[in-house]
């Protein structure tokens, strides 16, 4: 009996051993972690709005609806941590009207040559589709599209409406206050999406860094 108590004893041991081993490693990485998050919150500063509104114009894609029944901030800030998670794997380049944009080509049969093409980005004026000729099952009219020709000759009582009752409304839109901010994304809200942005570039070239160093150890080594 006390040879079965003690090799109970001794493996009781072994697995306390073990058990405070795994502990301690647990709260040593749940430590770093937080030493590390705490060191990215530090060199990170805040900055005003005035100096995050250029990435409106860099980052459209990042601004929500500007319809406000359409508006969910938590469906919008998982769609926006997607985005910056696809920026970390995938470098998008950043590119506008008045780009020179350049494309390599290399022909398989030639030897070491390729070639390149050049071309600029322009905007087309006055180029948009054309609708089909009316009926519509819409009053496109009344719409103020955009990108699209201009409208044929319309009937003349589609013409007064227009002119007497559509138009002078439009005019009228341009000093409703309430529906302008319906229409426009608050500053309020803008701050928060242009803060994630911010961060996202401030501590991507360390998380590429990581990103390569894990792809270097996961990459398989060649069989001698």
């Amino acid at each position: 009996m006390s040879v079965f108590r003690n090799i109970i004893s001794l493996t009781n041991k072994r697995y306390l051993g073990i058990g405070n081993f795994l502990g301690q490693r647990l709260l040593s990485q749940q430590a770093t972690a937080a030493v590390r998050k705490e060191s990215e919150d530090k060199e990170y500063v805040d900055k005003p709005l005035s100096q995050l509104a250029e990435y409106r114009f860099i980052y459209p894609e990042f601004l929500p609806d500007p319809k406000f029944e359409f508006r969910n901030k938590v469906r919008e800030k998982l769609e926006r941590e997607d985005m910056l998670k696809r920026r970390t794997v995938i470098d998008i380049p950043e590119f506008y009207v008045g780009f020179v944009l350049a494309v390599f080509c290399s022909d398989p049969f030639l030897l070491r040559e390729k070639k390149t093409f050049f071309w600029k980005m322009h905007g087309k004026k006055h180029i948009g589709v054309k609708l089909n000729p009316p009926p519509w099952f819409a009053k496109w009219e009344q719409r103020n599209l955009k990108g699209i020709e201009p409208l044929g000759e319309l009937h003349w009582k589609r013409r007064r409406i227009l002119r007497t009752k559509i138009q002078p409304m439009q005019v009228l839109d341009n000093y409703d206050l309430m529906k302008q901010y319906r229409r426009s994304i608050p500053e309020e809200d803008q701050q928060e999406i242009w803060e994630d942005v911010d961060k996202h570039k401030a501590n991507f070239p360390a998380r590429k860094q990581i990103w390569k160093r894990a792809l270097q150890k996961a990459k398989p080594k060649p069989s001698s």
